[in-house]
């Protein structure tokens, strides 16, 4: 199965991966945890988001995460 990261942040697709192996050695995920992370620069309700991530996917079995930072704002979470 593909495993897929997208972060909008500048700075996220680094921070997420100093994240997953610092998970990896403390035993939260197995070594064989490796997806691809990466920058996917979006704007709020970006329309064209969706065609962004199905132009990345290129098989079925691809589970996708998308990472939104609210710069500490909990009132933005949706």
């Amino acid at each position: 199965m593909r495993k897929l990261v997208f972060v909008e942040d500048t700075y996220g697709a680094g921070f997420h991966r100093i994240i997953v192996e610092k998970l990896k050695d403390i035993g939260v995920l197995g070594n064989d945890f490796n997806p691809k992370i990466e920058r996917l620069p979006t704007g709020k309700c970006n329309p064209g988001l969706r065609g962004k991530i199905i132009a990345r996917i290129d098989r079925e079995d691809t589970k996708v995460l998308i990472i939104v930072d609210t710069e500490s704002n909990l009132n933005k979470i949706r």
